[in-house]
């Protein structure tokens, strides 16, 4: 978790850099870093609680017992995403949606090249 702080950090500074020295409007950058910023930690706190899960589960089905879990969220759009970024090729490794979130927000800082544009997604 440390360490995935100081990565954002990092970003969130290139994203202040980057919006003085383009002019681009700082409230749109602003709100997709953010976004992205809450999916990522979103899913880094859901895969922290998959061990303990699994772990319960396993001792529930040794116990005779019927085991249900539920998802708040399954990562689908941002699988979406990257799989149609590979322009129909298939996939030749794990996709990772918190991955595939912070490479997004890395490609839409923005750039002298771009203005004042935020990718899509």
């Amino acid at each position: 978790h440390a360490q995935c702080a100081h990565v954002w950090c990092a970003l969130r500074e290139a994203l202040e850099t980057a919006i003085h020295l383009t002019g681009a409007s700082a409230k749109k950058h602003r709100s997709a870093f953010w976004g992205a910023f809450q999916r990522f930690f979103k899913a880094l706190c859901i895969s922290a609680k998959l061990d303990p899960l699994v772990e319960c589960a396993e001792t529930a089905l040794a116990n005779g017992h019927c085991v249900v879990i539920g998802l708040q969220t399954t990562g689908e759009s941002v699988l979406t995403r990257a799989v149609d970024a590979l322009g129909g090729a298939a996939p030749t490794s794990f996709i990772s949606d918190m991955e595939t979130t912070l490479l997004e927000a890395i490609e839409k800082l923005p750039t002298a090249a771009q203005g004042d544009e935020v990718g899509d997604g």
